[in-house]
This record gives C-alpha cells, structure tokens and sequence, in this order.
C-alpha cells in the first residue's frame, strides 16, 4: 500500500492559521450582539423591573470566553418545577354551579313567636278583640280606634259559671268590660235603657273559651264606684245577675246570683215592662203551663234593688169566665199606703179597661196597661205603670171593654201583704 504524502502548510513568523481568525470574528460578532441584547432589555417599558447599576460598575455583558465559555457561569438548571408568581388580579368564579341547599321551615311554633288572632269586631265598628299569642302566652287585646289595651285575661280559663274572670278598660268611647262567659249568654242587661251594648265571640282557637265584650253606656245616675248590676241573659230568660266593677283593671270572677227570680222557665216570652219599681226592673212575661194543659202561665218578676224577687207566678186553668185570676194586694213596704192589681184576661176582643174604688175615685189617673202574650194565646195581664199605685178604699171594681161595649167587671176586695 502506498502511504499518502503528509501536506504542511506553511507559515509566516507570527501568522495563524486562517480557521483561528474565522473563530475570533464569530466570538467578536457574538459579544456585540448580547450587548445589544442586553441594552435593550434596560430600555423596557416603566411597568417592568428595573435594574438599578451604580455609575462607578461598569455593565459586564455576558459573552463568552474565547474558548466559547461564559464569564460567568449560569446556576445549573433546577430540578423542581417553576413556582407561579402571585398575581394581583380577580380570578374568576369556578364555571361550576353548585346546586343551593333548600332550607326545609319548621312546622313547631316556638315561644319566641307572636300571632294575632281575630277574635270579634263591633257592629258599628268601633272596637275590636284580638287574642295575642306571645311567649307561650294567651292574652286578649282591645283596640278602640288608635288605643290599644293589651295582656287582658292573659291565660284565664273558662269561667266554673256564667260569668268569669273579667278587665275593665277605660277607652275613647267609654268604659269597656272584657269577660270569659259561659256560651249560654247571648245578651246583657243593666237596670237602665241601652246600659251596655254588648257583643259575644268564642275563641278562634279553643271553643270552650267564649267572651263578651260590653261598651258601658246608661249608668241611669248610678255611681261609676260602686258595682255594676249587669243580668245575664239566654234568649228572653234572665239567668243571673253579675255586680260588675268599674273600677279599670282586671277583676276575678264576681259572685253572680243564680237562685230566685233567675232560671228558665218553658216557652218562656217577656211581654211588658211595669217599670222601675223598689230600685229593680219589673217584668211581665208568659210560658207554658207545666201540666201540659195547653195554657199559658203568667211570671211577674222584680229584678236587682233592695226587694227583688218574684210578684205573681199563676197559671189559672182554662175557664168560660173573662177574668180567669184577679187580684188587689197591698204592696209590702207601703205601710198599707199602696195597692197592686194583678188581672188575667181569657178574651182577646178586649181593647181597654178601667178600676174604680168604692169611694167613687179611678184608681190611676192615666188608663192601666194590657200585656198581651206574644205567643198568640189569647191570653192578655192586666196592670199598672209603674207597679203600685195609692189606696183610696177597700175594694175596687174592674170593668173590660170592647169598644165602648162592656164585656165583664168584677168586684175585688184588698188582700193584706
């Protein structure tokens, strides 16, 4: 095999070969380049970073060695992943939509709340009865116009009678009773015309509780200290007699009078009113007879004053004669000064009738009164207003009338007390 001959290049004294020239040139044009790089990095915009350098440190770019290492080293490459700079922007809401809890309202009412209830209004308006429910409480409230009158017969029960615990409020329009009734009542009276204009509501809640609610109206004179008569009434019968203070506040039940002229009788209608006598009302009415005979019983009553108690209670049969019961009775407490007639009448043509002592005197100036049954008997009282009247003899004559036409008369003597 034939060596291949070995070529020398020549060279100059202080001449190097032309590749170490080519290797400078690149390295110069490298460094300018970088420099440049790096001058326009300091020229960036305000927002970006700043690099401050000191006037006396001159800028020392990072070029290479000639032998193509840097002069200064960079820091070898970390091995854990880049840490996010923090930013200072909103992020934006997740895109999932997160369904929202539905809060189930408990059924159980708690102490903390409050109801108002309805209870009643007045016919005219004028008030109102609300039962107030607070705190585990049940109280009434009465609203008169922009007065309200609260914690009334707060947690009361139903009254042992006919007439329970009570509050008297005192009110724009007057005096005000609120009471926890029996629900048997369905009117209150008082000795005088329009005394009190009552109203009656059971509870919207408890039907055992019921109320009244009377507006004091006609005191008659009477004084506002002293009790109240106020008669309890179911349908036409009087059942009781309640002394109701004025005084306002709240009041324990009174002692309400049951007995005597107070109860029901059967059938029972009020037929007439004879008046205001010995400090009680006087009242006529008519029920039917107990026998069963098919006539009708006459009740002449006195209710409240110093001498309440029961006039006449009769129940004459039925009989061909015009007067079927008549009587002339002194009046107990008159001394023997005064007199009271009590006449039942079996004929409905009657239209008037007249009384005339054995002296010749009429026995009342002005006519006497016919109450006739309501129930359509037929049956008819005859009286006087107010009650009694003077006596002027022993015996008096009662003449009926049809008309101008006489229809009966009969003679009766005084009977004592």
């Amino acid at each position: 095999m034939t060596d291949r001959p070995v070529i020398v290049e020549e060279q100059l004294p202080g001449q190097r070969p032309e590749r170490d020239l080519r290797r400078k040139l690149f390295v110069v044009s490298l460094a300018i380049l970088v420099t440049v790089a790096g001058l326009v990095a300091m020229t960036r915009d305000d927002s970006e970073s700043t690099v401050q350098v000191s006037a006396d440190q001159p800028i020392r770019p990072s070029v290479g060695n000639l032998d193509g290492s840097l002069l200064t080293d960079p820091p070898p490459p970390s091995t854990t992943a880049p840490v996010r700079p923090e930013s200072t922007a909103t992020t934006a809401p997740p895109t999932t939509t997160t369904r929202p809890t539905t809060t189930t309202r408990p059924t159980t009412t708690t102490l903390a709340e409050t109801t108002d209830t309805p209870v009643m209004t007045a016919s005219d308006g004028r008030w109102r009865l609300s039962r107030v429910a607070a705190s585990g409480r049940r109280c009434l409230q009465l609203t008169v116009g922009s007065t309200t009158s609260d914690k009334l017969l707060c947690d009361a029960r139903p009254p042992a009678g006919l007439w329970g615990d009570y509050a008297t409020v005192s009110t724009p329009i007057g005096t005000v009773v609120v009471a926890m009734v029996d629900p048997v009542l369905t009117d209150m009276k008082t000795l005088f015309a329009e005394g009190v204009f009552p109203q009656f509501g059971a509870d919207p809640h408890e039907g055992d509780r019921h109320y009244a609610v009377g507006v004091i109206h006609n005191l008659g004179g009477a004084s506002a200290s002293s009790p109240l008569d106020v008669f309890l009434m179911q349908g036409e019968n009087t059942l009781g007699r309640a002394p109701v203070s004025l005084a306002a506040g709240p009041h324990p039940a009174p002692k309400v009078v049951t007995t005597g002229v107070y109860g029901t009788w059967p059938g029972y209608r009020k037929a007439g009113y004879t008046g205001l006598f010995w400090g009680g009302n006087e009242d006529v009415g008519f029920y039917d007879n107990p026998s069963g005979d098919g006539t009708r019983c006459v009740l002449w009553r006195r209710f409240g004053g110093p001498r309440e108690g029961t006039i006449l209670d009769v129940c004459p049969p039925p009989a061909d004669a015009v007067f079927p019961f008549a009587e002339v009775r002194t009046e107990a407490g008159t001394n023997g000064g005064g007199v009271r007639a009590a006449i039942v009448v079996d004929t409905p043509t009657m239209t008037r009738w007249t009384c005339t002592w054995d002296t010749g005197n009429s026995c009342f100036g002005s006519a006497g009164m016919t109450i006739v049954d309501p129930a359509g008997s037929g049956r008819s009282f005859l009286a006087y207003f107010p009650g009694a009247f003077t006596r002027q003899g022993d015996r008096v004559t009662i003449t009926a009338y049809d008309g101008s036409r006489t229809l009966s008369q009969i003679t009766l003597d005084v009977q004592p007390a």
